[in-house]
């Protein structure tokens, strides 16, 4: 499945292409390496990739985050407000480096705040 999703897709300007699998539905979006994201589950520890509801919309069909694999609300705080923030644990999420063109599977649940129509994650995932 990664492969085929990041098939025919164009490295340019973009750093990376974050993939996610959710059930039998799939989403690509051009992912941002963030220092700045030290976010990890409370429970897990797992890393957390944000991205924004709008954008994450193809892949939740519509679906409640409270009906989502995984879901919990970690406190988080930015540099303008803090709050609590969703999480899910996608079935699969592919990272690919579009500067070395390596793909990996990653672990790491998803996020759900902001208006970005990226998906931002912390640069350890790329290694």
């Amino acid at each position: 499945v990664e492969a085929q999703a990041f098939q025919g897709l164009g490295v340019g300007a973009v750093a990376a292409l974050v993939f996610f699998r959710l059930g039998s539905r799939q989403l690509v979006l051009d992912g941002l390496a963030d220092t700045g994201n030290n976010l990890t589950d409370t429970f897990s520890g797992t890393p957390v990739i944000v991205c924004s509801a709008a954008a994450l919309a193809p892949l939740l069909d519509g679906t409640p985050p409270e009906q989502l694999k995984g879901y919990r609300l970690i406190p988080c705080a930015t540099i303008t407000a803090q709050g609590l923030l969703p999480l899910f644990r996608p079935d699969e999420v592919c990272i690919r480096n579009c500067t070395t063109g390596k793909s990996r599977r990653v672990d790491a649940m998803v996020g759900i705040g902001g208006t970005q129509q990226n998906a931002i994650f912390h640069p350890q995932l790329l290694e």
